[in-house]
């Protein structure tokens, strides 16, 4: 076997001595080198952050590689002031290991975290977030913490985009691609949510209530709504239905009254933060630009919270109670943000 290569610092060897050009063109060292530059380069531009790098000659079968004529690398490793240590052992690339054919002993680091752990998530980072900075297209990224669940545009003729922020000027609706099952069990787990909307209405007769954020499966049947519609009383209002044991399946006290409604005179065309919290003891909040303007005692646990509805936004399941307006911002909780952090949302704006 032949000796091994030893490289004193990665960073060195693709930049001063120009070998990065080569190695893609390299039939032999090609994975070598690629392995040896990926675990030096991260840090190539730190000062300080010097690397040593060591790896076994690639051994070969009759077709020049490995069984399937790759090389194999041996007793190979990478340290670093900030990096920790990593050993390869295997067949193939080691930045590489979904055909199972090899391991690391030991990470090299996270290139997040740089400490081989993964970067942890952030419990006070919402669950489902929507920024609408997507700027063009059928969909819209969920940057939250649950993955896989981006929203798709019904109906693209009928919504603009506007830099970060997406105007519905006619009946469409964004949906989930399946039931909200992740964030459904967060919330029986606490028994604690928050929605919440950077929005602007279209106009203040919208009724319905016209859906602004549900999870739901029909027009008498959800989880929660957060709407805009006319009260009993015939004001136009900023207003929410919450599933509990203390409400029906439609989120509705038994009177048919909606648990929450902002009250006259509040709604306006002007751009609006809207939250819905409930908390674990029940008490449950509609704020509209930082301030409280309705609350409810919904006690009881929320495991009554289906698992079969998805997250729509600006209309029902079934397309029967539309909203027309432009969304800036939507995130939701499995958890009641307190004052304090919706005042620091609403001090930070949509963006």
């Amino acid at each position: 076997m032949s000796a091994p290569l030893a490289i004193d610092n990665p960073c060195d060897l693709g930049r001063d001595a120009g070998l990065m050009p080569q190695v893609a063109v390299s039939s032999t060292w090609n994975r070598v080198l690629l392995a040896l530059l990926a675990a030096g380069a991260a840090g190539c531009d730190e000062p300080g952050n010097r690397q040593s790098a060591t790896f076994g000659a690639p051994e070969f079968g009759e077709d020049g590689g490995g069984e399937d004529g790759s090389a194999i690398m041996t007793g190979g490793e990478t340290e670093g002031e900030d990096d920790g240590v990593g050993t390869w052992s295997g067949q193939g690339d080691p930045e590489d290991t979904s055909s199972g054919a090899g391991d690391w002993d030991e990470p090299l680091g996270d290139e997040s975290s740089g400490d081989g752990a993964p970067m942890p998530i952030d419990p006070l980072a919402p669950e489902l977030e929507y920024r609408f900075d997507d700027g063009a297209g059928g969909a819209v990224a969920n940057s939250g913490t649950l993955d896989d669940y981006d929203l798709t545009i019904d109906n693209l003729s009928a919504v603009t985009w506007q830099g970060s922020s997406l105007r519905l000027h006619a009946p469409t609706k964004l949906s989930g691609p399946a039931p909200a099952v992740a964030f459904v069990q967060g919330v029986r787990s606490s028994d604690a949510f928050t929605v919440e909307a950077w929005v602007e209405t279209a106009s203040l007769d919208q009724d319905g209530p016209a859906r602004i954020v549900t999870l739901s499966n029909r027009s008498q049947n959800r989880n929660f709504t957060l709407g805009q519609g006319v009260v009993p009383q015939g004001e136009v209002d900023w207003l929410a239905r919450v599933r509990s044991p203390a409400t029906d399946s439609n989120g509705l006290f038994e009177d048919h009254v909606d648990p929450l409604h902002a009250g006259p005179g509040i709604v306006s065309t002007q751009l609006t933060h809207l939250v819905l919290t409930r908390g674990g003891n029940g008490l449950a909040k509609l704020w509209v630009d930082g301030k409280v303007e309705s609350s409810a005692e919904l006690p009881g646990a929320l495991d009554g919270w289906s698992a079969d509805f998805a997250l729509h936004l600006g209309n029902e399941q079934g397309s029967v109670r539309p909203w027309l307006g432009t969304y800036h911002y939507v995130a939701l909780y499995d958890r009641a943000l307190d004052g304090a952090e919706i005042a620091a949302h609403l001090a930070a704006g949509p963006d």
